[in-house]
C-alpha cells in the first residue's frame, strides 16, 4: 500500500483532537487503562492517586487517594465487571507484593491477591475468562482466578543466568495463546498448558535496546513490542518471525514511549522524543501523520477506546481525545 493510498483511508489521527487536558505535572501518569466496556478511563500516578474518568462526559467520577488504600500502587492494572486489579507495593506484613481487587462502589480493596516475590511489571486478563495473569522483575509468571487469592499456577523464568533487563511481559489473546517476554526474548505458551513453550524468538537486543512493553495486535496476528531505543517490531504470533519494524527516532536517552494499535489494527499511535504523536503504517512502516504537542515530558502513555472511538495520551498531563467534523 503507498502512502497515498494509506492516507486517503487514514481513519484516525486526523478525526482526533484534545478535548480536554488535564495537569499531572506534580505526579506524571505511569498507568493508563479503560474499562472493559470502555465507558471509564482509568489514570494511576505513582504512590498518590488513581483517578477515574466517565469517557461521555470526560469528567472525573471517582479519586482514589491510593497512598492510603492497603499501599497500594497501581502502575500497572486490568480491569474486569467488578472493578480494578491494581499493583501494589511491597507488603510488610507478608513480605509480598500483592494485587489488591477494587470495588468502585466502595473505592476500597476488597480482595488482595498474596503471591508475588518482586515488583510487578505486567498484568493482563484473559479476554472472557475469570482468569488473568501476572509478572515479577524476578521473571516469575503467574495465572490467577478472581475467584482464589493465591497463584493457581506458577511458572518459573526461562533462563536463570545474568539479566540484562528488568521488564518482564506478558499478553494474552482471546483464544488462549500467551506470550511471555523475558531477557528481551519472546515465548509463547498454550494457557492450558504452562509447563512448556511452543515457539521461542531470536531477537539481537543490543541493536535496538531493551524491550519495554508488548500487546497482541487487535487481529491477534502479531504479537508487537516497543524497545528503549524507540522502535516498535512486529513478530508473527504463530513462530515469532520478525515481519516488521518502525523506526520512531534515535533515542538520545534510552525510554519508553506510549503507543497502540488503532482499531483496524493497520496503524500505531506512538508518541516520539520531540514530545510528538505520530500515525504509522503497520504495512509500510512510514510515518503518514504527525500531531504537535505540548508535554513537558515525554508522553508515557497512549491508549485507544475501541468501543467508543476516543484516545488517551499521558505523561506529565492526560489528554482525551474524540472525533470531530
Amino acid at each position: 500500500m503507498s502512502s497515498n493510498t494509506a492516507q486517503m483511508n487514514l481513519p484516525t489521527l486526523k478525526k482526533l483532537k484534545p478535548l480536554k487536558t488535564v495537569s499531572y505535572t506534580k505526579s506524571n501518569i505511569n498507568g493508563l487503562d479503560f474499562s472493559d466496556k470502555g465507558n471509564l478511563l482509568m489514570a494511576s500516578t505513582k504512590d498518590t492517586v488513581l483517578d477515574i474518568y466517565n469517557v461521555l462526559t470526560f469528567n472525573k467520577e471517582y479519586s482514589l487517594d491510593i497512598s492510603k488504600s492497603g499501599a497500594c500502587c497501581p502502575k500497572f492494572f486490568a480491569t474486569d465487571l467488578d472493578g480494578i486489579h491494581g499493583t501494589t507495593k511491597r507488603n510488610e506484613q507478608t513480605n509480598s507484593y500483592d494485587i489488591l481487587h477494587f470495588d468502585l462502589f466502595k473505592l476500597a480493596y476488597k480482595t488482595r491477591f498474596i503471591g508475588c516475590d518482586d515488583e510487578i511489571n505486567t498484568i493482563v486478563q484473559m479476554p472472557r475468562s475469570t482468569k488473568f495473569y501476572s509478572t515479577d522483575k524476578k521473571g516469575i509468571l503467574n495465572q490467577w482466578d478472581i475467584r482464589i487469592n493465591y497463584p493457581t499456577v506458577q511458572v518459573k523464568p526461562v533462563d536463570s543466568g545474568t539479566r540484562k533487563n528488568d521488564f518482564v511481559g506478558v499478553t494474552v489473546e482471546s483464544n488462549g495463546v500467551l506470550c511471555l517476554c523475558y531477557e528481551n526474548q519472546f515465548y509463547l505458551y498454550d494457557a492450558r498448558n504452562l509447563n512448556t513453550y511452543f515457539a521461542q524468538s531470536n531477537i539481537n537486543a543490543d541493536k535496538y535496546g531493551n524491550v519495554c512493553s508488548m500487546k497482541f495486535s487487535p487481529c491477534e496476528k502479531f504479537v508487537t513490542y516497543m524497545t528503549e531505543g524507540h522502535t516498535v517490531h512486529l513478530l508473527d504470533s504463530y513462530d515469532l518471525m520478525e515481519k516488521g519494524k518502525i523506526a520512531i527516532d534515535r533515542a538520545t536517552t534510552p525510554s519508553p514511549l506510549g503507543w497502540d494499535f488503532t482499531p483496524c489494527g493497520r496503524y500505531i499511535i506512538t508518541g516520539n522524543s520531540k514530545n510528538e504523536i505520530n500515525l504509522y503504517s503497520c504495512i509500510t512502516g512510514e510515518c503518514l501523520y504527525y500531531e504537535k504537542n505540548t508535554y513537558q515530558n515525554a508522553i508515557s502513555n497512549i491508549v485507544f477506546n475501541h468501543d467508543y472511538f476516543t484516545m488517551a495520551v499521558g505523561g506529565s498531563h492526560l489528554s482525551m481525545w474524540a472525533p470531530h467534523s
